[in-house]
């Protein structure tokens, strides 16, 4: 639709849409496909306690026997049906920065399209619907073919499906990255959280205040979940595409409480 919304807003404005919309769209691509392909990381086989019940494999803290999987993931979040596998300690930064960009992309839409929106729902602008629009739109080699007479209350439904469903798929999508955000910060996973945490309205209350609002190491944690160390850059490594793994996903503390505890390559 956004040859039809340049009949009604500044052709400037396609020179900062046009471009962020594709960045906005690798950026979507390439973490979901990292988060679909990287290895989540499992632990070293290695004869150490303790050990995991399942498959009697060493199971340092943070790691959970994923019963699709069938195998320990380290730092396990979830099992992710829209990955099909899990999300753990090698691929955690690409699911966050997937969901991130994926809200950011949803709310672009949202913001620009309205006005397509409005103009098909409202039967008072029939008259400035997409199909009425001839001798503006007729250089669209599609034109002809959606605009015939049997195909006009089809476009019309199509404008207002298509900002409907992104319009409804951005409030799950900004709740999965908010609620994301809340438990990095709070340098846990959603496995670690169910196991330990009671969710109810106090235990959410301390995540935000004591987790993200007085926590003076917010920052430290952040850098050291995206991986910004070693010389890496926000804007070359984060706002920019890029495989590096974290340090934090290559080697896992034995000891969740002893900041010198072992270190134990994951794999």
């Amino acid at each position: 639709m956004l040859p039809y919304e340049l009949l009604y807003k500044p052709f400037w404005q396609l020179y900062i849409v046009f471009p962020l919309s594709i960045y906005l769209i690798v950026q979507i691509f390439f973490n979901y496909n990292c988060a679909v392909f990287i290895n989540p990381g499992t632990p070293k086989k290695i004869n150490s306690e303790p050990k995991c019940k399942k498959c009697f494999g060493f199971k340092p803290y943070g790691t959970h026997h994923c019963s699709f999987c069938d195998k320990c993931i380290v730092l396990m979040d979830h099992h992710c049906i829209w990955i099909n596998q899990c999300v753990g300690a090698r691929n955690h930064r690409f699911f966050f920065q997937f969901l991130s960009f994926l809200w950011i992309g949803i709310f672009v839409v949202i913001i620009y399209t309205f006005n397509t929106f409005w103009m098909h729902l409202i039967s008072s602008y029939h008259n400035d619907t997409f199909c009425y629009k001839k001798d503006a739109l007729s250089y669209l080699p599609w034109f002809e073919i959606f605009c015939n007479k049997q195909h006009h209350i089809l476009v019309t439904n199509m404008a207002i499906f298509g900002y409907l469903l992104p319009a409804i798929i951005f409030f799950p999508i900004g709740f999965l990255t908010i609620w994301n955000f809340i438990l990095i910060s709070n340098k846990t996973t959603q496995a670690n959280f169910v196991q330990e945490k009671y969710l109810d309205c106090i235990t959410i209350k301390s995540l935000i205040t004591t987790g993200i609002l007085y926590n003076q190491t917010l920052k430290d944690v952040w850098k050291n979940f995206l991986g910004i160390e070693n010389g890496r850059k926000f804007i070359k490594h984060i706002l920019l595409p890029s495989f590096h793994i974290p340090l934090h996903a290559k080697f896992n503390c034995n000891e969740c409480n002893n900041e010198i505890g072992q270190l134990i390559h994951v794999v």
